[in-house]
């Protein structure tokens, strides 16, 4: 293992910041096309109000 990859040479709680800023801001498996004008995203939970997935125009996104 390199040394630049050695848990002893990473500072504390790097790694896990390392992995959530390399994954994608959306996961493309909730988002799905209604037409040329709307995209809905599924939530991975439903808020406190019920709500459980978001309409968005492609401006938005």
């Amino acid at each position: 293992m390199p040394r630049c990859a050695s848990r002893r040479t990473i500072a504390p709680g790097w790694s896990a910041c390392c992995a959530t800023s390399a994954r994608p801001t959306f996961a493309l498996e909730r988002l799905k096309l209604l037409d040329d004008e709307r995209i809905v995203y599924r939530l991975p939970k439903t808020q406190r109000d019920g709500t459980t997935a978001l309409t968005l125009t492609p401006p938005v996104l």
